[in-house]
């Protein structure tokens, strides 16, 4: 089985990934070499790596006077997003004259820059996941707000107190990250789950513990009136035969004492999120009593 590419094994990670992380996952150490030669990759402090387009979004804000934001600044402050933007994505002072190329290469927004934010190229931690709560997709925002609760650099009551405030367009939603933002979501592709399983009516909470009688297991989401553990299941996540054998049993102890497994893979997730959604809301109908269904794909191929 070939290795995988180190750049792919990023872009799967919303841009950023460690050393660890990328050695976990297979990547050798003569590709990462080779992809940073190459210009793909860029290599940061303490064996953090980055795509190389991270730098040149940042150049293009420079070049039009204006700051990274959105997923642009989430990334460039290390916080690792649910897709990289294939464009950079900037704010310009409303003022700003910006060229029909520059419009069509980059997404630019008129919009007013805060106190230091034209020093620093790049909208402030808070706004940046207040920008990004108020104009991506829910999936994507709160993804961009777990990571930075996660990273430590915006706090849970600093997010509910700038949502309690904010008015006009995007401001429901924004309230509704704050809401239910977590930084303890251990990276994209697990808040990405989770928001799908919020959009169908799911109460589940990241990284909780599973307790019964003869069982205490952690769970990448739980749903405890439910009795449902949802699980982000990356390839690399077991680490070892060991750490395979493992969590293998731990699903089935927690199927032994009556909870449901549902666990999906990124690629589940991040490109087909109708067959996510298709499980979550089959299991709900089948636990009612309800008819179930065809998947997806069955459906697809039936057409």
């Amino acid at each position: 089985m070939p290795a995988p590419d180190p750049a792919t094994l990023i872009a799967q990670r919303g841009g950023l990934a460690t050393t660890r992380e990328l050695r976990r996952a297979g990547a050798r150490w003569r590709d990462l070499t080779q992809a940073v030669r190459d210009g793909r990759l860029v290599r940061g402090r303490r064996g953090r790596y980055h795509l190389a387009s991270v730098e040149t979004h940042a150049v293009a804000a420079y070049r039009m006077s204006g700051v990274l934001s959105h997923r642009s600044a989430a990334v460039h402050h290390g916080w690792p997003v649910k897709h990289e933007p294939d464009r950079p994505e900037i704010i310009v002072p409303r003022n700003r004259k910006v060229s029909a190329s520059d419009q069509r290469d980059h997404h630019v927004r008129w919009r007013r820059l805060e106190e230091g934010e034209s020093g620093s190229g790049v909208t402030s931690h808070l706004r940046t996941v207040v920008d990004c709560a108020r104009d991506l997709p829910f999936d994507e925002a709160l993804a961009v707000a777990d990571s930075a609760l996660r990273a430590g650099q915006v706090g849970k009551q600093q997010l509910a107190v700038a949502a309690a405030g904010a008015r006009g367009s995007g401001a429901v939603q924004l309230r509704r990250i704050a809401r239910v933002a977590d930084g303890r979501a251990a990276n994209p592709f697990e808040s990405v789950l989770r928001a799908i399983c919020l959009d169908e009516g799911l109460d589940v909470v990241a990284q909780e513990q599973v307790v019964d009688h003869g069982l205490w297991a952690m769970a990448d989401l739980v749903d405890a009136s439910r009795r449902l553990v949802v699980e982000a299941d990356g390839y690399e996540v077991h680490g070892t035969r060991r750490g395979f054998r493992k969590d293998v049993r731990r699903y089935t102890e927690m199927v032994v004492f009556g909870w449901t497994v549902l666990r999906f893979t990124w690629e589940d997730v991040m490109l087909q999120p109708d067959f996510v959604r298709w499980a979550l809301r089959s299991w709900r109908r089948a636990r009612d009593g309800r008819p179930v269904p065809a998947p997806p794909r069955m459906l697809a191929r039936l057409r």
